[in-house]
């Protein structure tokens, strides 16, 4: 593990997507007094934070890139620069499609998140 922290850090990992992951796992491993179900639920609260603006998504649309962000954060974007923030491809603006099950997801881990605090 202290290797993969150390190959992101030098440079050795090219791809940024897989330097996450392997920052998740070395996070994973350093949270042993976390018991599996809370690490699962950062992880999974992690997977539906807008890469733009690392806030929770409230209108979750996938783009051409595959990848799925914030509407109000991508759409300025797709005006301007049209180059994905995460694969660096060229955006085709058309291609801006409501995650449904994304946003699903999101409101069924917020209705649990009220009803623990209740």
């Amino acid at each position: 593990t202290t290797c993969a922290v150390q190959d992101v850090i030098t440079g050795d990992v090219l791809d940024v997507e897989q330097a996450c992951v392997q920052l998740r796992v070395v996070a994973a491993e350093s949270l042993h007094d976390k018991t599996d179900q809370k690490y699962t639920e950062v992880s999974v609260e992690e997977d539906f934070m807008c890469p733009i603006t690392h806030v929770l998504m409230e209108d979750p649309v996938r783009c051409s890139d595959g990848k799925t962000y914030e509407r109000r954060a991508i759409l300025p974007v797709l005006e301007s620069s049209g180059i994905s923030p995460l694969t660096r491809e060229v955006l085709d603006p058309s291609v801006v499609v409501p995650n449904t099950e994304m946003l699903l997801k999101i409101q069924d881990l917020t209705q649990r998140r009220r009803a623990e605090e209740e």
